[in-house]
């Protein structure tokens, strides 16, 4: 019974840690705005709860702010609640109210009582729970406990007719009892004056659930138990015994050989004489001692190193390299990190004004802003933030927010906008500082999103004025997507590779016109759209295994007027690279004809010498080897092929010794017929005649 109970204790606390359980203790007007879906997902994670104690059978988070009831599949109002589903028997709506939600309790069990459940009736045990303080009650948690089976194990005592026994709670309520026909009984019955002649009244303490167990038997009944008691404990004790002293020689011998290891291993790698003067013990003592010490040198390092280590963290957490809650929550704990909190956002504090330039006088002119801002922030909000030096224009802030700033975003806004103030009075020099916020989130995990919203409410325009505070959610950010399909990156891929400047450069500026002109995309999308374009130049350099210069990575603008800038940069690039293609292409063309006409003059005389072969040898495609060859020689490959065939055949023919076949195979033919026509077709002639014409020339 301990196990069941310690389970339900643990179910308890599991319900009430859920961030949207917590969340909708505090909401009064649960049909405003989007509160009803908070409801809705905190009945969602209690259904998503594994609960499989066998014991339970219902249980209700009733809200007192919003008069809600809220189980795993179910949302109702206290009234409904009562009057369709769950009741206690003999309570009317009021004594139902002052019992479960205006009572303040602490995990206390409520005597048995009969409560009917969707028109069953049950006997049930209430386990409740009061939300918050007992003077600022927002609620309670009702857990209904099975009373049968609680029953059923009192039952497995031996009772006579006339005993009972019950269970009274830390209160000294009597929350359950039984008589001897294993009949429950009201837990009043226990309270009853008992005929006790003849009975032992035995009673046991649990220290787990403070629950004291009570039993009225008989007195033979009981002396009967104590003998099978100790006659069992005598026999336990006895094969305890023999089990002990088997299990003690087993381990001696055991343990033995590996001590033999540690004693030769120490000897062997330590003092040759140190088993022989019998110090080794002394030596293990020295050995954990200078563990010790080098445990101490370890933790001094780690103090020493542990700004570095908060900083790593605070990068890791802003740039999204968690994968869980429970992985973040175990490097805080490495890191020495507390943020406990029910709601966080990340606040970003900008220093704009200093475009793309960043020399050292920039760079320690930044710095000393930096300095005054921090010191601003620590003084102002102290441990409820979390400083990030996340960029060199930007400080990160990560802001725990207090369960009056998750309803109240204003109360922020309002205390920055004083510090932004303070800054500047207190500046001895101008100190121009932006600050924007992120959406709220209720877990760590999901402040990267928070982070990114901050960057990109200050990125999302040009800022001609310097603004003092601006959320991300009320930014009129353009949601226009930009157009770069896949075919124009194709057709722009294509014209850089052949090194047509023209229209790779038309359609650029197409792109760009119809993307910035006609779209007007936000500061955010024109720099993706940038991006797209710089990316698929990378691309083309990969292809053409080249190499991109340094500074050729991702553009990052902080005004929209550096757009067209980049831009301008971007056709720069592409039109030296088609040039540089173009230069390429004809130093490689004629070094790749000389090649094909030498291999081919080589092997003209093979008779499986083929457009997919020379090809093939070369890495190329036929189609390309046929057009490229046909450009650069101004004749068919078939054509010159059989050129060379030719002037040789002729030259072997004057050679009356050798036969026609003998001519076509040293000329490169598989076969006589298909010499002949061949040769036919070329100097409209057999090979037979020609050598005849040839002879008869001689004579």
């Amino acid at each position: 019974m301990e196990i069941r109970m310690s389970e339900l204790n643990n179910t308890m606390w599991e319900m009430l840690s859920l961030a949207s359980v917590m969340r909708a203790q505090y909401i009064n007007e649960p049909f405003d705005g989007g509160n009803s879906i908070r409801f809705l997902k905190a009945s969602q994670d209690l259904k998503g709860m594994s609960i499989q104690n066998e014991f339970i059978l219902d249980y209700f988070l009733l809200f007192k702010r919003s008069q809600l009831a809220v189980n795993r599949d179910k949302i109702y109002t206290f009234q409904e609640l009562n009057g369709l589903y769950f009741r206690v028997n003999g309570y009317d709506y009021k004594q139902w109210h002052s019992l479960l939600i205006e009572s303040f309790y602490q995990e206390q069990y409520l005597p048995a009582m009969a409560i009917t459940l969707s028109d069953y009736v049950h006997s049930a045990i209430p386990f409740v729970h009061t939300l918050g303080r007992k003077e600022d009650s927002l609620g309670s948690l009702v857990i209904l406990i099975d009373n049968n089976k609680v029953t059923e194990l009192l039952s497995g005592l031996r009772l006579s007719e006339d005993s009972i026994a019950y269970i009274v709670n830390r209160q000294g309520q009597t929350i359950s009892c039984v008589t001897g026909n294993h009949f429950e009984c009201s837990p009043s019955a226990s309270e009853r004056k008992l005929d006790t002649t003849g009975l032992i009244l035995s009673s046991t303490n649990s220290s787990v659930l403070g629950w004291t167990f009570v039993a009225v038997l008989p007195k033979e009944i009981v002396a009967k138990q104590s003998s099978d008691i100790t006659h069992s404990i005598f026999q336990m004790l006895l094969g305890s015994l023999i089990v002990g002293i088997a299990a003690a020689v087993w381990f001696a011998y055991r343990s033995s050989y590996p001590l033999a290891r540690l004693v030769k291993s120490l000897t062997e790698n330590g003092d040759a004489q140190l088993a022989a003067r019998g110090s080794t013990y002394s030596w293990i003592e020295e050995t954990v001692s200078r563990l010790f010490e080098r445990q101490a040198d370890i933790e001094r390092l780690h103090k020493a190193q542990l700004p570095l280590i908060q900083n790593a963290f605070s990068e890791r957490l802003l740039k999204g390299g968690f994968s869980s809650e429970a992985e973040i929550r175990t490097s805080m704990a490495h890191a020495g990190i507390a943020m406990e909190s029910l709601s966080y956002l990340v606040l970003a504090v900008h220093f704009p004004g200093y475009g793309d330039e960043a020399n050292p006088r920039i760079l320690a002119e930044i710095e000393t802003k930096k300095m005054i801002v921090k010191e601003a922030l620590a003084a102002c909000w102290g441990d409820k933030i979390r400083i990030h030096d996340a960029e060199i224009y930007h400080l990160a802030i990560i802001y725990r927010c207090s369960p009056e700033e998750i309803n109240n975003k204003r109360a922020i806004e309002q205390r920055a906008v004083q510090l932004i103030a303070g800054i500047y009075r207190r500046s001895e020099e101008s100190v121009p500082v932006l600050i924007t916020a992120g959406s709220c989130c209720s877990e760590l995990l999901q402040l990267p999103q928070s982070y990114r919203e901050a960057i990109q409410a200050f990125r999302h325009q040009e800022w001609e004025e310097y603004c003092s505070f601006i959320w991300y959610d009320e930014c009129k950010m353009s949601r226009t997507l930009m157009f770069y399909p896949q075919g124009m990156e194709s057709q722009l891929f294509n014209f850089t590779l052949i090194g047509d400047e023209e229209r790779c450069e038309g359609l650029l500026r197409y792109l760009y016109e119809e993307n910035v002109r006609k779209r007007k995309l936000s500061l955010a999308m024109k720099q993706q759209f940038l991006n797209e374009l710089n990316g698929t130049y990378i691309k083309i350099l990969a292809e053409q295994n080249r190499e991109p210069a340094e500074g050729e990575g991702c553009i990052q603008l902080a005004t929209i007027k550096e757009a067209e800038t980049y831009f301008e940069r971007l056709i720069g690039k592409y039109k030296e690279l088609c040039h540089l293609i173009n230069l390429d292409k004809r130093s490689h063309h004629s070094e790749l004809r000389d090649k094909l006409i030498a291999f081919i003059e080589e092997h003209a005389f093979d008779a499986d010498l083929s457009v997919t072969k020379v090809a093939s040898v070369f890495d190329i495609s036929a189609a390309y080897f046929s057009q490229f060859f046909k450009e650069q020689t101004g004749k068919n490959f078939s054509f010159y092929l059989e050129e060379i065939r030719m002037g040789r055949a002729t030259e072997l023919l004057v050679n009356r010794k050798l036969s026609i076949h003998e001519v076509a195979v040293l000329s490169g033919y598989n076969s006589s017929n298909t010499f002949i026509r061949a040769f036919k077709r070329r100097f409209d002639m057999t090979p037979s005649e020609y050598r005849q014409i040839q002879t008869n020339a001689c004579m």
